[in-house]
């Protein structure tokens, strides 16, 4: 798959709770297009409608493991501020942690 497939299946891997909106905001915060989801959809890695759901949970485990730790931590972070301070505090909390490798009161109590 192209690269900015791959990025976007690390988005869509990275939450899949998240509502299409918020994937599709991720993508977009990692410099991509809704239109690089494409190629995974053609060949029916997943299917997307109000959620994107993966045809196989190895599918998603793939797309997620097999990305480099600062794609993930970059989407993890892009996932974190698109939930806000206040509106899903324990799912941004959930997304700030992966990088985190201390005791982090930025991730408890975010600015």
């Amino acid at each position: 798959l192209p690269e900015p497939t791959r990025r976007a299946l690390l988005a869509a891997a990275a939450d899949t709770a998240a509502p299409l909106a918020t994937i599709l905001h991720g993508i977009e915060a990692l410099g991509g297009t809704p239109g690089d989801l494409a190629p995974a959809e053609r060949e029916r890695l997943l299917r997307i409608d109000s959620r994107i759901t993966f045809r196989h949970p190895l599918v998603r485990a793939a797309a997620y493991q097999d990305a480099p730790l600062h794609q993930r931590i970059e989407v993890h972070r892009a996932y974190a501020d698109a939930l806000g301070a206040e509106a899903e505090a324990d799912r941004r909390a959930w997304h700030l942690a992966p990088p985190t490798t201390a005791s982090s009161g930025a991730v408890v109590s975010p600015a």
